[in-house]
């Protein structure tokens, strides 16, 4: 009996009649047959996967503090020209511009966000001053920093609301005529200043 069990034990059926002998169990029992997935299909949907997550995660630290990532994740467009006058055709509302600014800044360029913000930015080599423009009353900034201050003030019959740090404004917002209106200012600016440059706003 040992030499029998050890001459069966060293049988290997061939792949054909073990394949049949797999199906007449089935058949018998009556379990639904098991199909492996290849593993060469495996390898590329598992590599789709890995290419993606990588994607996001390359993509999320390009986010700015406080933006919305539907802009990213729906693909809003953003329309650059480096004339004004581009800007103003590609708009449903009448544009308007600051034509005073502290010396030295000028024109660097212009774009429409989304189909619905208008935005300038100003340079003097140094710092950059972001205006934006856009129908409604929401804070079109862009800017959630917690700073130092906030102040509203009554001006030329608006309220601004100023946002500053050691004295000096970094961030203008306010609203007229059913529009929002904002100023960033990269490296600050005097109070006053601020002011003035919200009060000369004018169609181009």
């Amino acid at each position: 009996m040992h030499k029998y069990r050890s001459a069966m034990d060293k049988l290997t059926p061939s792949p054909e009649l073990e394949s049949r002998l797999l199906a007449r169990m089935r058949e018998e029992t009556g379990a639904a047959p098991f199909v492996p997935y290849p593993k060469r299909r495996l390898r590329p949907l598992l590599a789709a996967a890995a290419c993606l997550v990588l994607a996001v995660s390359l993509a999320v630290p390009f986010l700015r503090e406080g933006e919305n990532p539907q802009n990213l994740l729906t693909g809003n467009p953003v329309l650059e020209t480096q004339e004004i006058s581009a800007l103003e055709e590609a708009l449903a509302f009448s544009l308007l511009v600051p034509t005073l600014l502290p010396e030295g800044y000028e024109v660097e360029g212009a774009r429409v966000i989304a189909g619905s913000i208008a935005e300038i930015t100003f340079t003097d080599g140094a710092g950059t001053i972001c205006y934006r423009q856009a129908q409604g009353r929401e804070d079109i900034s862009g800017d959630y920093t917690a700073y130092e201050e906030v102040k509203t003030l009554a001006r030329a019959g608006m309220e601004i609301i100023l946002k500053e740090t050691g004295g000096r404004v970094f961030l203008a917002t306010w609203t007229a005529g059913g529009e929002s209106f904002s100023l960033s200012f990269s490296q600050g600016v005097e109070e006053e200043m601020a002011l003035l440059v919200t009060e000369s706003l004018k169609a181009p």
